[in-house]
Protein backbone atom coordinates (compact mmCIF):
# COMPACT_ATOMS: atom_id res chain seq x y z
CA UNK A 1 0.00 0.00 0.00
CA UNK A 2 2.78 2.44 0.94
CA UNK A 3 4.66 1.99 -2.32
CA UNK A 4 1.49 2.56 -4.34
CA UNK A 5 0.01 5.24 -2.08
CA UNK A 6 0.04 7.81 -4.88
CA UNK A 7 -2.56 5.68 -6.69
CA UNK A 8 -4.99 5.61 -3.77
CA UNK A 9 -7.76 8.19 -3.58
CA UNK A 10 -9.10 8.81 -0.08
CA UNK A 11 -11.78 11.41 0.57
CA UNK A 12 -15.42 12.08 1.36
CA UNK A 13 -18.20 11.21 -1.03
CA UNK A 14 -18.81 14.93 -1.49
CA UNK A 15 -15.22 15.58 -2.53
CA UNK A 16 -15.34 12.65 -4.98
CA UNK A 17 -18.59 13.94 -6.46
CA UNK A 18 -17.07 17.40 -6.90
CA UNK A 19 -14.14 15.86 -8.80
CA UNK A 20 -16.50 13.99 -11.10
CA UNK A 21 -18.69 17.06 -11.59
CA UNK A 22 -15.68 19.15 -12.59
CA UNK A 23 -14.88 16.55 -15.23
CA UNK A 24 -18.44 16.60 -16.62
CA UNK A 25 -19.42 20.25 -16.07
CA UNK A 26 -20.81 20.76 -19.56
CA UNK A 27 -22.74 17.48 -19.64
CA UNK A 28 -24.32 18.30 -16.28
CA UNK A 29 -25.26 21.83 -17.35
CA UNK A 30 -23.19 23.45 -14.60
CA UNK A 31 -22.36 27.12 -14.91
CA UNK A 32 -18.83 27.98 -16.11
CA UNK A 33 -16.50 28.57 -13.16
CA UNK A 34 -19.02 27.14 -10.69
CA UNK A 35 -18.22 26.82 -7.03
CA UNK A 36 -19.57 25.21 -3.86
CA UNK A 37 -21.82 27.60 -1.94
CA UNK A 38 -21.00 28.42 1.66
CA UNK A 39 -23.73 29.08 4.24
CA UNK A 40 -24.09 32.76 3.34
CA UNK A 41 -24.26 32.11 -0.38
CA UNK A 42 -26.75 29.28 0.17
CA UNK A 43 -29.07 31.68 2.04
CA UNK A 44 -28.80 34.12 -0.84
CA UNK A 45 -29.63 31.35 -3.34
CA UNK A 46 -32.78 30.43 -1.41
CA UNK A 47 -33.82 34.05 -0.89
CA UNK A 48 -33.40 34.96 -4.56
CA UNK A 49 -35.31 31.84 -5.62
CA UNK A 50 -38.26 32.75 -3.39
CA UNK A 51 -38.33 36.34 -4.65
CA UNK A 52 -38.28 35.26 -8.29
CA UNK A 53 -40.93 32.59 -7.68
CA UNK A 54 -43.22 35.18 -6.07
CA UNK A 55 -42.72 37.53 -9.02
CA UNK A 56 -43.70 34.78 -11.48
CA UNK A 57 -47.09 34.15 -9.88
CA UNK A 58 -50.19 36.23 -10.43
CA UNK A 59 -51.42 37.82 -7.20
CA UNK A 60 -54.68 35.90 -7.24
CA UNK A 61 -52.93 32.59 -7.93
CA UNK A 62 -50.37 33.24 -5.20
CA UNK A 63 -53.09 34.10 -2.69
CA UNK A 64 -54.99 30.90 -3.51
CA UNK A 65 -51.85 28.74 -3.24
CA UNK A 66 -50.87 30.24 0.11
CA UNK A 67 -54.42 29.91 1.47
CA UNK A 68 -54.47 26.24 0.51
CA UNK A 69 -50.95 25.69 1.82
CA UNK A 70 -51.84 27.10 5.24
CA UNK A 71 -55.25 25.35 5.44
CA UNK A 72 -57.22 28.59 4.89
CA UNK A 73 -55.27 30.43 7.60
CA UNK A 74 -53.58 33.64 6.50
CA UNK A 75 -49.97 34.51 7.33
CA UNK A 76 -48.57 38.00 7.18
CA UNK A 77 -44.99 37.11 6.22
CA UNK A 78 -45.38 35.40 2.83
CA UNK A 79 -41.69 35.63 1.90
CA UNK A 80 -40.42 34.25 5.23
CA UNK A 81 -43.03 31.49 5.16
CA UNK A 82 -41.86 30.29 1.74
CA UNK A 83 -38.21 30.75 2.69
CA UNK A 84 -38.69 28.29 5.55
CA UNK A 85 -40.29 25.77 3.19
CA UNK A 86 -38.24 26.03 -0.02
CA UNK A 87 -35.45 23.69 1.11
CA UNK A 88 -37.98 21.01 2.07
CA UNK A 89 -39.91 21.45 -1.17
CA UNK A 90 -36.77 21.08 -3.32
CA UNK A 91 -35.64 18.08 -1.24
CA UNK A 92 -39.01 16.31 -1.65
CA UNK A 93 -39.29 17.15 -5.35
CA UNK A 94 -35.90 15.56 -6.00
CA UNK A 95 -36.83 12.38 -4.14
CA UNK A 96 -40.04 11.72 -6.09
CA UNK A 97 -40.13 8.49 -8.07
CA UNK A 98 -39.95 9.50 -11.76
CA UNK A 99 -41.81 6.30 -12.72
CA UNK A 100 -44.94 7.35 -10.82
CA UNK A 101 -47.47 10.12 -11.39
CA UNK A 102 -49.83 12.17 -9.19
CA UNK A 103 -47.29 12.49 -6.39
CA UNK A 104 -49.17 15.43 -4.94
CA UNK A 105 -52.65 13.86 -5.11
CA UNK A 106 -53.00 11.85 -1.89
CA UNK A 107 -55.56 9.18 -1.16
CA UNK A 108 -57.10 9.01 2.31
CA UNK A 109 -58.08 5.35 2.45
CA UNK A 110 -61.84 4.89 2.39
CA UNK A 111 -63.69 7.19 -0.04
CA UNK A 112 -65.34 10.27 1.46
CA UNK A 113 -68.81 11.18 0.17
CA UNK A 114 -69.26 14.84 1.00
CA UNK A 115 -71.44 16.37 -1.69
CA UNK A 116 -74.73 16.29 0.23
CA UNK A 117 -73.50 16.65 3.83
CA UNK A 118 -74.03 19.85 5.80
CA UNK A 119 -71.09 19.42 8.19
CA UNK A 120 -72.07 22.22 10.57
CA UNK A 121 -75.67 20.98 10.93
CA UNK A 122 -74.47 17.40 11.47
CA UNK A 123 -71.90 18.60 14.01
CA UNK A 124 -74.55 20.53 15.99
CA UNK A 125 -76.81 17.45 16.08
CA UNK A 126 -73.87 15.29 17.19
CA UNK A 127 -72.94 17.73 19.97
CA UNK A 128 -76.53 17.67 21.22
CA UNK A 129 -76.61 13.84 21.24
CA UNK A 130 -73.31 13.72 23.18
CA UNK A 131 -74.53 16.25 25.74
CA UNK A 132 -77.69 14.19 26.34
CA UNK A 133 -75.87 10.90 27.04
CA UNK A 134 -75.65 9.78 30.69
CA UNK A 135 -72.10 9.96 32.08
CA UNK A 136 -70.69 6.89 33.91
CA UNK A 137 -70.86 7.06 37.70
CA UNK A 138 -68.08 6.80 40.27
CA UNK A 139 -67.47 3.43 41.90
CA UNK A 140 -67.17 4.90 45.39
CA UNK A 141 -70.12 7.25 44.98
CA UNK A 142 -72.60 5.61 42.57
CA UNK A 143 -74.89 8.62 42.59
CA UNK A 144 -72.16 11.03 41.35
CA UNK A 145 -70.90 11.15 37.73
CA UNK A 146 -67.18 10.44 37.17
CA UNK A 147 -65.27 13.73 37.26
CA UNK A 148 -62.83 12.82 34.51
CA UNK A 149 -65.71 11.93 32.18
CA UNK A 150 -67.56 15.13 33.03
CA UNK A 151 -64.53 17.20 32.16
CA UNK A 152 -63.86 15.25 28.94
CA UNK A 153 -67.47 15.45 27.68
CA UNK A 154 -67.82 19.13 28.63
CA UNK A 155 -64.74 19.80 26.47
CA UNK A 156 -65.85 17.58 23.59
CA UNK A 157 -69.36 19.05 23.17
CA UNK A 158 -68.29 22.62 22.19
CA UNK A 159 -65.34 21.20 20.24
CA UNK A 160 -67.70 19.14 18.05
CA UNK A 161 -70.05 22.08 17.57
CA UNK A 162 -67.06 24.28 16.68
CA UNK A 163 -65.63 21.60 14.34
CA UNK A 164 -62.36 21.58 16.28
CA UNK A 165 -61.52 18.05 15.17
CA UNK A 166 -58.02 17.80 16.69
CA UNK A 167 -59.53 18.49 20.13
CA UNK A 168 -62.45 16.12 19.54
CA UNK A 169 -60.40 13.15 18.36
CA UNK A 170 -57.00 13.86 19.86
CA UNK A 171 -57.88 13.96 23.55
CA UNK A 172 -60.28 12.51 26.09
CA UNK A 173 -62.85 9.88 25.11
CA UNK A 174 -62.41 10.58 21.36
CA UNK A 175 -58.70 9.71 21.48
CA UNK A 176 -59.46 6.37 23.15
CA UNK A 177 -62.12 5.56 20.55
CA UNK A 178 -59.64 6.37 17.75
CA UNK A 179 -57.07 4.08 19.41
CA UNK A 180 -59.77 1.37 19.73
CA UNK A 181 -59.32 1.27 23.49
CA UNK A 182 -62.43 -0.08 25.27
CA UNK A 183 -62.08 2.20 28.32
CA UNK A 184 -61.49 5.79 29.36
CA UNK A 185 -60.35 6.36 32.95
CA UNK A 186 -61.23 2.76 33.88
CA UNK A 187 -64.81 3.18 32.64
CA UNK A 188 -66.16 1.25 29.65
CA UNK A 189 -66.85 3.33 26.55
CA UNK A 190 -70.36 2.26 25.58
CA UNK A 191 -71.56 1.82 22.00
CA UNK A 192 -73.44 5.17 22.19
CA UNK A 193 -70.23 7.08 22.85
CA UNK A 194 -68.33 5.05 20.25
CA UNK A 195 -70.96 5.81 17.64
CA UNK A 196 -70.82 9.56 18.31
CA UNK A 197 -67.02 9.82 18.09
CA UNK A 198 -66.82 7.57 15.04
CA UNK A 199 -69.42 9.80 13.39
CA UNK A 200 -67.31 12.80 14.40
CA UNK A 201 -64.34 11.09 12.71
CA UNK A 202 -66.39 10.75 9.51
CA UNK A 203 -67.40 14.43 9.61
CA UNK A 204 -63.76 15.40 10.16
CA UNK A 205 -62.78 13.37 7.09
CA UNK A 206 -65.54 14.98 5.03
CA UNK A 207 -64.42 18.49 5.98
CA UNK A 208 -60.68 18.03 6.03
CA UNK A 209 -60.04 15.72 3.09
CA UNK A 210 -60.89 18.38 0.53
CA UNK A 211 -58.72 20.93 2.36
CA UNK A 212 -55.79 18.52 2.49
CA UNK A 213 -56.18 17.74 -1.20
CA UNK A 214 -56.14 21.45 -2.00
CA UNK A 215 -53.15 21.88 0.25
CA UNK A 216 -51.28 19.00 -1.35
CA UNK A 217 -52.01 20.29 -4.84
CA UNK A 218 -50.75 23.73 -3.81
CA UNK A 219 -47.58 22.19 -2.36
CA UNK A 220 -46.98 20.33 -5.64
CA UNK A 221 -47.43 23.50 -7.70
CA UNK A 222 -45.07 25.45 -5.43
CA UNK A 223 -42.53 22.61 -5.24
CA UNK A 224 -42.27 22.36 -9.04
CA UNK A 225 -41.98 26.14 -9.38
CA UNK A 226 -39.45 26.55 -6.55
CA UNK A 227 -37.24 23.72 -7.80
CA UNK A 228 -37.19 25.12 -11.33
CA UNK A 229 -36.48 28.67 -10.16
CA UNK A 230 -33.87 27.49 -7.64
CA UNK A 231 -31.93 25.67 -10.38
CA UNK A 232 -32.08 28.78 -12.60
CA UNK A 233 -30.72 30.94 -9.76
CA UNK A 234 -27.94 28.43 -9.09
CA UNK A 235 -26.89 28.47 -12.74
CA UNK A 236 -26.97 32.27 -12.85
CA UNK A 237 -24.87 32.60 -9.67
CA UNK A 238 -22.67 29.58 -10.45
CA UNK A 239 -23.05 28.24 -6.90
CA UNK A 240 -24.14 24.75 -5.87
CA UNK A 241 -24.47 22.84 -2.63
CA UNK A 242 -22.94 19.39 -2.12
CA UNK A 243 -26.33 17.67 -2.26
CA UNK A 244 -27.11 19.52 -5.52
CA UNK A 245 -23.98 18.03 -7.08
CA UNK A 246 -24.97 14.53 -5.95
CA UNK A 247 -28.45 15.04 -7.39
CA UNK A 248 -27.09 16.13 -10.79
CA UNK A 249 -24.60 13.25 -10.97
CA UNK A 250 -27.39 10.71 -10.41
CA UNK A 251 -29.77 12.17 -12.99
CA UNK A 252 -31.28 10.54 -16.08
CA UNK A 253 -27.81 9.81 -17.49
CA UNK A 254 -25.72 9.14 -14.35
CA UNK A 255 -22.05 9.95 -14.83
CA UNK A 256 -21.02 6.98 -12.67
CA UNK A 257 -22.03 4.63 -15.49
CA UNK A 258 -20.27 6.44 -18.35
CA UNK A 259 -17.56 4.58 -20.24
CA UNK A 260 -15.25 7.60 -20.16
CA UNK A 261 -15.50 8.18 -16.38
CA UNK A 262 -12.09 6.75 -15.60
CA UNK A 263 -10.53 8.54 -18.57
CA UNK A 264 -11.96 11.87 -17.38
CA UNK A 265 -10.72 11.25 -13.82
CA UNK A 266 -7.31 10.21 -15.21
CA UNK A 267 -7.21 7.10 -13.04
CA UNK A 268 -8.50 3.55 -12.96
CA UNK A 269 -11.09 2.63 -10.34
CA UNK A 270 -10.81 -1.04 -9.43
CA UNK A 271 -11.67 -1.15 -5.73
CA UNK A 272 -14.12 0.77 -3.56
CA UNK A 273 -14.24 1.17 0.23
CA UNK A 274 -17.20 3.09 1.69
CA UNK A 275 -16.96 4.01 5.36
CA UNK A 276 -19.77 5.35 7.62
CA UNK A 277 -22.19 4.15 4.95
CA UNK A 278 -25.17 4.49 7.32
CA UNK A 279 -25.04 8.27 6.70
CA UNK A 280 -25.41 7.94 2.92
CA UNK A 281 -28.51 9.49 1.36
CA UNK A 282 -30.61 8.09 -1.47
CA UNK A 283 -29.43 10.86 -3.81
CA UNK A 284 -25.80 10.09 -3.02
CA UNK A 285 -26.34 6.38 -3.62
CA UNK A 286 -28.17 7.07 -6.89
CA UNK A 287 -25.07 8.94 -8.09
CA UNK A 288 -22.71 6.24 -6.82
CA UNK A 289 -24.68 3.16 -7.82
CA UNK A 290 -23.61 2.86 -11.49
CA UNK A 291 -19.97 2.82 -10.38
CA UNK A 292 -20.77 0.34 -7.61
CA UNK A 293 -22.57 -1.88 -10.13
CA UNK A 294 -19.39 -2.08 -12.17
CA UNK A 295 -17.12 -2.75 -9.20
CA UNK A 296 -19.30 -5.06 -7.12
CA UNK A 297 -20.75 -7.31 -9.82
CA UNK A 298 -18.40 -10.26 -10.19
CA UNK A 299 -14.75 -9.81 -11.20
CA UNK A 300 -13.70 -11.96 -8.24
CA UNK A 301 -10.01 -11.58 -7.58
CA UNK A 302 -9.72 -8.46 -9.74
CA UNK A 303 -11.94 -5.99 -7.93
CA UNK A 304 -13.04 -5.56 -4.36
CA UNK A 305 -15.75 -3.69 -2.55
CA UNK A 306 -16.03 -3.08 1.19
CA UNK A 307 -18.85 -1.28 2.98
CA UNK A 308 -18.42 -0.34 6.64
CA UNK A 309 -21.64 0.69 8.37
CA UNK A 310 -23.47 0.66 11.66
CA UNK A 311 -27.10 1.64 11.04
CA UNK A 312 -27.60 2.18 14.80
CA UNK A 313 -25.13 5.09 14.64
CA UNK A 314 -26.91 7.00 11.88
CA UNK A 315 -27.42 10.60 13.01
CA UNK A 316 -27.94 12.40 9.68
CA UNK A 317 -31.55 11.54 8.89
CA UNK A 318 -32.24 15.30 8.90
CA UNK A 319 -30.20 15.61 5.69
CA UNK A 320 -31.49 12.47 4.00
CA UNK A 321 -29.33 9.66 5.43
CA UNK A 322 -30.93 6.22 5.00
CA UNK A 323 -29.35 3.69 7.40
CA UNK A 324 -31.38 0.86 5.83
CA UNK A 325 -29.34 1.28 2.63
CA UNK A 326 -26.49 -0.74 4.17
CA UNK A 327 -28.66 -3.84 4.49
CA UNK A 328 -30.25 -3.34 1.08
CA UNK A 329 -26.93 -2.89 -0.73
CA UNK A 330 -25.51 -5.93 1.05
CA UNK A 331 -28.42 -8.03 -0.21
CA UNK A 332 -28.38 -6.57 -3.74
CA UNK A 333 -24.73 -7.45 -4.30
CA UNK A 334 -24.66 -10.60 -2.14
CA UNK A 335 -21.82 -9.16 -0.04
CA UNK A 336 -20.35 -11.27 2.71
CA UNK A 337 -20.99 -9.72 6.10
CA UNK A 338 -18.75 -9.63 9.12
CA UNK A 339 -19.61 -8.06 12.47
CA UNK A 340 -17.31 -6.64 15.11
CA UNK A 341 -18.23 -8.47 18.28
CA UNK A 342 -15.71 -6.98 20.72
CA UNK A 343 -15.97 -3.56 22.32
CA UNK A 344 -12.70 -1.90 23.31
CA UNK A 345 -14.49 1.14 24.73
CA UNK A 346 -16.67 -0.25 27.50
CA UNK A 347 -16.39 -2.50 30.52
CA UNK A 348 -18.42 -5.73 30.96
CA UNK A 349 -20.93 -4.01 33.28
CA UNK A 350 -21.90 -1.50 30.60
CA UNK A 351 -22.02 -4.13 27.85
CA UNK A 352 -24.27 -6.34 30.00
CA UNK A 353 -26.59 -3.42 30.69
CA UNK A 354 -26.92 -2.67 26.96
CA UNK A 355 -27.73 -6.32 26.30
CA UNK A 356 -30.42 -6.23 28.99
CA UNK A 357 -32.09 -3.14 27.51
CA UNK A 358 -32.03 -4.41 23.92
CA UNK A 359 -33.03 -7.98 24.64
CA UNK A 360 -34.74 -9.26 21.46
CA UNK A 361 -37.73 -10.58 23.41
CA UNK A 362 -38.17 -7.67 25.84
CA UNK A 363 -37.60 -4.66 23.60
CA UNK A 364 -40.61 -5.03 21.23
CA UNK A 365 -42.86 -5.47 24.28
CA UNK A 366 -41.53 -2.45 26.14
CA UNK A 367 -44.51 -0.47 27.44
CA UNK A 368 -42.99 2.85 26.39
CA UNK A 369 -42.74 1.69 22.77
CA UNK A 370 -46.34 0.52 23.07
CA UNK A 371 -47.40 4.17 23.20
CA UNK A 372 -46.53 4.49 19.50
CA UNK A 373 -48.26 2.75 16.62
CA UNK A 374 -44.87 2.09 14.95
CA UNK A 375 -43.06 1.19 18.17
CA UNK A 376 -42.87 -2.54 17.64
CA UNK A 377 -41.84 -2.15 13.98
CA UNK A 378 -39.05 0.27 14.91
CA UNK A 379 -37.83 -2.09 17.64
CA UNK A 380 -37.75 -5.00 15.20
CA UNK A 381 -35.80 -2.96 12.63
CA UNK A 382 -33.32 -1.93 15.33
CA UNK A 383 -32.81 -5.53 16.48
CA UNK A 384 -32.10 -6.62 12.91
CA UNK A 385 -28.82 -4.68 13.14
CA UNK A 386 -28.18 -5.36 16.83
CA UNK A 387 -25.28 -7.70 17.54
CA UNK A 388 -24.56 -9.02 21.02
CA UNK A 389 -20.97 -8.04 21.80
CA UNK A 390 -18.50 -8.70 24.59
CA UNK A 391 -16.14 -6.37 26.39
CA UNK A 392 -12.50 -6.68 25.44
CA UNK A 393 -11.40 -4.90 28.64
CA UNK A 394 -10.06 -6.95 31.51
CA UNK A 395 -12.32 -7.89 34.38
CA UNK A 396 -10.32 -5.80 36.86
CA UNK A 397 -11.39 -2.64 34.98
CA UNK A 398 -14.71 -2.14 36.71
CA UNK A 399 -17.57 -0.22 35.13
CA UNK A 400 -20.74 1.10 36.71
CA UNK A 401 -24.32 1.67 35.51
CA UNK A 402 -27.10 3.21 37.51
CA UNK A 403 -30.62 4.18 36.43
CA UNK A 404 -32.50 7.01 38.16
CA UNK A 405 -36.25 7.45 37.91
CA UNK A 406 -37.02 11.16 37.63
CA UNK A 407 -40.10 12.72 39.29
CA UNK A 408 -43.16 13.24 37.12
CA UNK A 409 -43.75 16.55 35.36
CA UNK A 410 -46.87 18.68 35.53
CA UNK A 411 -49.56 19.08 32.90
CA UNK A 412 -48.58 20.18 29.41
CA UNK A 413 -45.04 18.79 29.53
CA UNK A 414 -44.70 16.94 26.23
CA UNK A 415 -41.75 14.84 25.18
CA UNK A 416 -40.04 17.81 23.51
CA UNK A 417 -40.77 20.32 26.27
CA UNK A 418 -38.26 21.39 28.93
CA UNK A 419 -38.73 19.09 31.95
CA UNK A 420 -37.73 21.07 35.07
CA UNK A 421 -38.29 18.25 37.57
CA UNK A 422 -36.03 15.95 35.57
CA UNK A 423 -33.30 18.60 35.25
CA UNK A 424 -33.49 19.45 38.96
CA UNK A 425 -33.09 15.79 39.85
CA UNK A 426 -30.15 15.46 37.44
CA UNK A 427 -28.44 18.47 39.06
CA UNK A 428 -28.92 16.93 42.51
CA UNK A 429 -27.30 13.68 41.31
CA UNK A 430 -24.35 15.62 39.87
CA UNK A 431 -23.91 17.50 43.15
CA UNK A 432 -23.87 14.22 45.09
CA UNK A 433 -21.27 12.73 42.73
CA UNK A 434 -19.17 15.90 42.85
CA UNK A 435 -19.18 15.83 46.65
CA UNK A 436 -17.98 12.20 46.67
CA UNK A 437 -15.37 12.71 43.91
CA UNK A 438 -14.37 16.42 43.87
CA UNK A 439 -11.31 15.79 41.65
CA UNK A 440 -13.24 14.02 38.89
CA UNK A 441 -14.88 15.56 35.85
CA UNK A 442 -18.58 14.79 35.41
CA UNK A 443 -20.20 14.90 31.99
CA UNK A 444 -23.92 15.57 31.51
CA UNK A 445 -25.22 14.75 28.04
CA UNK A 446 -28.44 16.40 26.85
CA UNK A 447 -30.47 15.84 23.69
CA UNK A 448 -30.64 19.49 22.57
CA UNK A 449 -28.95 22.83 23.14
CA UNK A 450 -32.25 24.24 24.40
CA UNK A 451 -31.83 22.20 27.58
CA UNK A 452 -28.27 23.36 28.30
CA UNK A 453 -29.06 26.72 29.85
CA UNK A 454 -31.69 25.13 32.11
CA UNK A 455 -29.38 22.42 33.47
CA UNK A 456 -26.69 25.09 33.95
CA UNK A 457 -29.11 27.19 36.01
CA UNK A 458 -29.96 24.18 38.17
CA UNK A 459 -26.28 23.35 38.76
CA UNK A 460 -25.40 26.94 39.61
CA UNK A 461 -28.32 27.12 42.06
CA UNK A 462 -26.72 24.16 43.88
CA UNK A 463 -23.26 25.84 43.78
CA UNK A 464 -21.87 23.16 41.46
CA UNK A 465 -19.11 24.58 39.20
CA UNK A 466 -20.01 23.79 35.59
CA UNK A 467 -19.47 25.00 32.05
CA UNK A 468 -21.71 24.40 29.06
CA UNK A 469 -19.92 23.12 25.97
CA UNK A 470 -22.79 23.45 23.53
CA UNK A 471 -25.53 26.04 23.23
CA UNK A 472 -24.99 28.08 26.41
CA UNK A 473 -23.99 31.72 26.23
CA UNK A 474 -20.55 32.75 27.50
CA UNK A 475 -22.13 35.71 29.30
CA UNK A 476 -22.73 33.64 32.45
CA UNK A 477 -19.32 34.73 33.85
CA UNK A 478 -18.29 38.29 34.92
CA UNK A 479 -14.88 38.39 33.12
CA UNK A 480 -16.47 37.65 29.75
CA UNK A 481 -19.03 40.40 30.29
CA UNK A 482 -16.25 42.84 31.19
CA UNK A 483 -14.40 42.11 27.94
CA UNK A 484 -17.65 42.50 25.97
CA UNK A 485 -18.05 45.91 27.62
CA UNK A 486 -14.53 46.79 26.42
CA UNK A 487 -15.55 45.85 22.86
CA UNK A 488 -18.71 47.94 23.22
CA UNK A 489 -16.57 50.86 24.46
CA UNK A 490 -14.42 50.50 21.33
CA UNK A 491 -17.52 51.10 19.20
CA UNK A 492 -19.18 53.64 21.52
CA UNK A 493 -16.62 55.48 23.69
CA UNK A 494 -19.38 57.72 25.09
CA UNK A 495 -21.35 54.73 26.45
CA UNK A 496 -21.09 55.46 30.18
CA UNK A 497 -22.24 51.98 31.25
CA UNK A 498 -19.47 50.31 29.21
CA UNK A 499 -16.88 52.83 30.48
CA UNK A 500 -17.93 52.27 34.10
CA UNK A 501 -17.82 48.48 33.74
CA UNK A 502 -14.31 48.50 32.22
CA UNK A 503 -12.89 51.04 34.68
CA UNK A 504 -14.22 49.23 37.78
CA UNK A 505 -13.26 45.69 36.75
CA UNK A 506 -9.85 43.93 36.51
CA UNK A 507 -9.91 44.71 32.77
CA UNK A 508 -8.94 48.28 33.69
CA UNK A 509 -5.47 47.10 34.72
CA UNK A 510 -5.03 45.26 31.41
CA UNK A 511 -5.87 48.25 29.19
CA UNK A 512 -4.88 51.10 31.53
CA UNK A 513 -8.28 52.76 31.85
CA UNK A 514 -9.06 53.81 35.44
CA UNK A 515 -11.51 56.77 35.39
CA UNK A 516 -14.83 56.08 33.70
CA UNK A 517 -15.56 59.84 33.55
CA UNK A 518 -12.43 60.58 31.48
CA UNK A 519 -13.97 60.89 28.01
CA UNK A 520 -10.72 61.74 26.14
CA UNK A 521 -9.09 58.62 27.64
CA UNK A 522 -12.12 56.56 26.60
CA UNK A 523 -11.81 57.84 23.01
CA UNK A 524 -8.07 57.06 22.94
CA UNK A 525 -8.75 53.56 24.31
CA UNK A 526 -11.46 52.98 21.68
CA UNK A 527 -9.10 54.02 18.85
CA UNK A 528 -6.33 51.78 20.23
CA UNK A 529 -8.62 48.76 20.56
CA UNK A 530 -10.00 49.18 17.04
CA UNK A 531 -6.50 49.51 15.57
CA UNK A 532 -5.37 46.36 17.39
CA UNK A 533 -8.42 44.38 16.24
CA UNK A 534 -7.75 45.39 12.62
CA UNK A 535 -3.99 44.76 12.64
CA UNK A 536 -3.73 41.76 14.99
CA UNK A 537 -7.19 40.20 14.72
CA UNK A 538 -9.77 39.29 17.36
CA UNK A 539 -8.11 36.02 18.43
CA UNK A 540 -4.66 37.44 19.36
CA UNK A 541 -6.17 40.59 20.92
CA UNK A 542 -8.60 38.65 23.11
CA UNK A 543 -5.81 36.21 24.04
CA UNK A 544 -3.61 39.10 25.27
CA UNK A 545 -6.44 40.50 27.39
CA UNK A 546 -7.21 37.05 28.82
CA UNK A 547 -3.57 36.50 29.82
CA UNK A 548 -3.81 39.64 31.91
CA UNK A 549 -7.02 38.47 33.60
CA UNK A 550 -6.31 34.83 34.52
CA UNK A 551 -4.92 35.70 37.97
CA UNK A 552 -8.27 37.31 38.85
CA UNK A 553 -10.41 34.31 37.73
CA UNK A 554 -11.33 30.87 38.98
CA UNK A 555 -10.97 27.74 36.84
CA UNK A 556 -14.48 27.95 35.37
CA UNK A 557 -14.07 31.62 34.42
CA UNK A 558 -10.75 30.82 32.73
CA UNK A 559 -12.45 28.11 30.66
CA UNK A 560 -15.13 30.57 29.55
CA UNK A 561 -12.49 33.17 28.63
CA UNK A 562 -10.61 30.59 26.57
CA UNK A 563 -13.86 29.74 24.78
CA UNK A 564 -14.23 33.46 23.99
CA UNK A 565 -10.67 33.51 22.57
CA UNK A 566 -11.56 30.49 20.43
CA UNK A 567 -14.59 32.36 19.07
CA UNK A 568 -12.29 35.27 18.26
CA UNK A 569 -9.99 33.08 16.17
CA UNK A 570 -13.01 31.57 14.39
CA UNK A 571 -14.23 35.08 13.57
CA UNK A 572 -10.81 35.95 12.15
CA UNK A 573 -10.99 32.89 9.87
Amino acid sequence: VLTELHRMNVGTLDSFFVRVAKSFSQELGLAPGWTIADNLLEKRLLTDAVQIALSKLETSELAELLRALNMDHSKRSVHDDLLRKIDDFVFIQRHLDPNLTDHWQPEFGEPVQSANIDVQREANDLAGRLEALPIPKNDSRPYAPNGYWVKAINSAVPAIAGRDWPSVLGAGVGAQVMAKNPEFRNKTITSDFKDIFETARHLARVELSSKYRRRSKAMGRLAELLERVFEDVQHRMGAYRFNDIGYLLGGDDPTGGRDDLQYRLDQQVRHILLDEFQDTSLLQWRALRPLADELLSGHLGERAGVIVADPKQSIYAWRGARPGLARQVGRDYALNSKSMTKSWRSTPEIIDFVAEVFDEEKLPKNEILGEFSVGEKVASDWLEDFTQIEAAKHKHETGHVRIHLAPAEGQGSGRKAIRPNLLRRAAEIVKCLHKKMPTRSIGVLVRSNAVLSHIMDELQALNVPASGEGGTSLTDTPPVNAILSLLKLADHPLNTAACYHVATSPVSGVVGFKDYRDQPAARDLAIGVREELVTEGYGPTLARWVRGLVNHCDAREVRRLLQLVDLGYRWDD
